[in-house]
């Protein structure tokens, strides 16, 4: 299997800024904060600094339901949704754990036939970052190339490039969304908005669709806060989702989870540093 380089993005080698002035987050802290959002994931992105990336591609779409879907048939690989039997949803105003939920049927409603319908266009959604690590892993030997999930700055870097905004751009709470009660969409809804954001294009997928995994443990920034959460226990996502702020789609906005967890809003892209 080949990679073709017009289907990633090319970071070249170089420093680039991460992160958040602190003394900037204290200036919109209380405008943008009201009690509907966790102030700490505000904090978490600071202080800003500095990295040095090598160059690296990263896919310029998602992982896609087909793409995993070759993966599972070449490799029997089972994942951990359909090992446990099943995955996070959000239903009746929250968070739950919904029997028998997988990459194959991420909702368990009618939504599922749309998203098996266009297997080429959308992401594959409900898989861990253990499972992304798997697809990485299989893509490595099919290409001859390290192949794996692009790290917190790498996407970041990346989401700069492509002009998501920054978090610094939401200081107004109405333009950022933490006053607005949370309405999720419905399944369908989300389902139908990805396929008319993707059908224009169908070679990128553009940040804010669903939650990425990142490589990386969720852990401070050199000089940053503390945080119970920081360390070897969650991995970044980052991004947003379709049912996600303005504020959390920004490109500095860092969330994580445990490297089991899978939910509909969740999905991957790919990377290789350049001399791998």
């Amino acid at each position: 299997m080949e990679i073709h380089e017009d289907t990633f993005i090319k970071l070249s080698a170089g420093n680039y800024g991460f992160g958040l002035e602190t003394s900037l987050v204290c200036c919109i802290d209380e405008a943008v904060f009201s009690g509907t959002m966790k102030r700490p994931y505000l904090y978490n992105a600071t202080p800003a600094g500095s990295v040095h990336i090598h160059e690296v591609y990263i896919s310029k779409k998602l992982v896609t339901v087909s793409g995993f879907r070759t993966f599972i048939e070449a490799t029997g690989y089972v994942t951990e949704a359909e090992k446990e039997g099943w995955g996070w949803t959000w239903e009746d105003g929250g968070w739950n754990k919904k029997g028998l939920l997988t990459w194959k049927y991420p909702f368990r409603t009618d939504a599922d036939l749309l998203y098996s319908s266009h297997a080429d266009m959308l992401p594959v959604l409900q898989v861990s970052w253990n499972d992304a690590a798997a697809y990485c892993s299989w893509m490595s030997g099919e290409t001859g190339r390290c192949v794996r999930i692009p790290t917190e700055k790498e996407w970041e870097a990346c989401a700069e490039l492509q002009g998501v905004p920054s978090i610094m751009e939401y200081q107004n709470p109405e333009v950022a969304g933490c006053d607005e009660p949370f309405i999720p969409l419905t399944a369908d809804s989300y389902i139908n908005q990805m396929i008319a954001i993707f059908s224009g294009d169908t070679l990128c997928h553009p940040p804010g669709i669903v939650w990425e995994w990142c490589g990386d443990w969720f852990d401070a920034y050199p000089g940053g806060p503390e945080n119970r959460e920081f360390g070897e226990t969650y991995k970044v996502l980052r991004g947003g989702s379709l049912n996600s702020s303005s504020l959390q789609r920004a490109r500095e906005y860092r969330f994580r989870r445990c490297p089991t967890a899978r939910s509909p809003f969740y999905g991957f892209r790919t990377a290789f540093s350049a001399d791998t």
